[in-house]
């Protein structure tokens, strides 16, 4: 009976074991080796995602294609920004012929250079910068954030999010480092449960039925003294290091445009003690003749939560498609 009772005991413990680690996300430094990924994905998951990363790191131009195409579920279901109404494919055949290849014939040397990632379960967040040339031999560079969602060894969604207003401008490098410190800075591979409190409570704010200006007021309330912010502006990233910042450079540039400013959750992701949040951003605005428009675009934010409470937001990742909201704007100016 007691070896019956000590062989109970050992696989209650195991499992529980199991069920702790599937908690557990894992963020990846671009010094980090991809063979130190460990997470609750299942074993052909952390190969794919492995391999998926090789990939990046060694192929550019249509022979990204050739190596990616195996990883990709039959089914795939993809969503791209491309400075309009987002690209939406439903199979991998039509991803790949009516994105990927036309993409890499106009870039004719694509790479994306993976800086930073983080691993939230079966999903993988990558932050990068897409280098490549032109046709006509031009030199451009765009900053992007990426996210793949696997299932047995195959990628079975996935959402392109570059910045489209920088790869339309044709610019020769991204200042992505500060984006890069501060991901490596602020991110926790562990989430708390103080982490949590932070992240409902966000998610609340952002759903609730409250006038634009007080949820922003809410949402400062929330930051901690030494907070950052990053943001995708027509002009760089923008980066923010106080709550004064935030709030002048930022917030009031944002309600002056757009006073009924609203986002809604898409989908959320949690990784470690950052909350990826996939939206929906929209709003209202005037034009200097009185003419009001509704716009809406795109955008994939994400808030890093700790300080002293551990419920405070420590860092703010904006990331949107850029040359759809600049568009929108310019045509009801």
């Amino acid at each position: 009976m007691k070896t019956l009772l000590n062989g109970l005991l050992a696989i209650s413990l195991a499992l529980s074991s199991l069920a702790f680690a599937k908690e557990q996300n894992l963020f990846i430094n671009k010094d980090k080796a991809s063979s130190n990924i460990k997470s609750a994905t299942n074993n052909s998951n952390q190969i794919a995602i492995k391999k998926l990363l090789s990939v990046f790191a060694q192929y550019h131009g249509t022979e990204l294609s050739q190596a990616l195409a195996p990883l990709l579920s039959t089914n795939l279901q993809s969503l791209i920004w491309n400075g309009k109404e987002a690209e939406q494919y439903t199979t991998k055949d039509a991803f790949l012929n009516s994105y990927l290849l036309p993409t890499l014939k106009k870039y004719t040397s694509y790479q994306k250079i993976v800086g930073r990632h983080l691993l939230a379960n079966n999903t993988l967040i990558i932050f990068y910068q897409t280098k490549t040339t032109t046709k006509d031999n031009q030199s451009t560079a765009w900053a992007g954030c990426d996210i793949y969602q696997f299932r047995n060894g195959k990628i079975i969604n996935l959402r392109i999010q570059p910045d489209t207003i920088t790869r339309a401008q044709a610019t020769n490098d991204v200042a992505i480092e500060k984006e890069y410190e501060a991901i490596s800075t602020h991110y926790s591979p562990k989430t708390t449960a103080q982490n949590r409190i932070g992240m409902m409570k966000l998610i609340d704010l952002k759903r609730a039925t409250i006038s634009s200006k007080e949820r922003l007021q809410k949402i400062i309330a929330m930051m901690a003294p030494n907070v950052v912010q990053t943001t995708w502006e027509p002009q760089g990233i923008l980066y923010l290091d106080s709550i004064a910042k935030i709030k002048k450079l930022f917030q009031a540039d944002l309600l002056q445009l757009y006073p009924d400013f609203y986002e809604g959750i898409e989908n959320y992701i949690i990784s470690g003690n950052a909350l990826i949040m996939l939206q929906n951003p929209s709003g209202t605005m005037t034009n200097g003749t009185g003419k009001k428009s509704f716009n809406a675009w795109y955008n994939c934010d994400i808030y890093f939560f700790g300080g002293k409470t551990g419920k405070e937001i420590t860092y703010l990742l904006f990331q949107r498609d850029t040359l759809m909201d600049d568009r929108q704007l310019k045509k009801n100016t």
